[in-house]
């Protein structure tokens, strides 16, 4: 999500990647979408906003990515961040539930709440 509205918003693009991506590396959010049913409903929202992130594959998050990186940010659970996310100074870390497996008018308001995230974001970068 945050991806998209960056993409859609900014001047600069982004890059999305996971902390433990696994055997699901460059697997597609509809990919996603056919073995995890609510993230169905995600990209329903997605699309609601215009926006078509089905295609979106998942990455792992390196130290290479974050090294090249101007800002990460970050909304993965501290506890399971690899060491290298501390180092640096470039995380930027927002405190935000996860919108898949829960209803619709929660992952809503997440998504609004990411959005506004982004928005700022990109009111501070360009």
């Amino acid at each position: 999500m945050a991806q998209a509205f960056f993409d859609h918003l900014s001047e600069f693009t982004s890059t999305s990647t996971d902390t433990m991506v696994a055997d699901f590396e460059g697997q597609t959010v509809a990919e996603r979408g056919q073995v995890a049913p609510s993230v169905v409903m995600v990209l329903e929202l997605m699309n609601e906003e215009g926006l078509d992130i089905s295609s979106e594959q998942r990455n792992q998050l390196t130290p290479e990515l974050v090294g090249a990186a101007y800002k990460a940010i970050v909304m993965a659970q501290r506890d399971s961040w690899p060491d290298y996310l501390m180092e640096g100074g470039k995380v930027v870390f927002w405190e935000i539930s996860d919108p898949v497996n829960i209803p619709r008018n929660p992952a809503q308001s997440i998504m609004d709440q990411i959005k506004g995230l982004v928005e700022d974001l990109v009111r501070e970068t360009g």
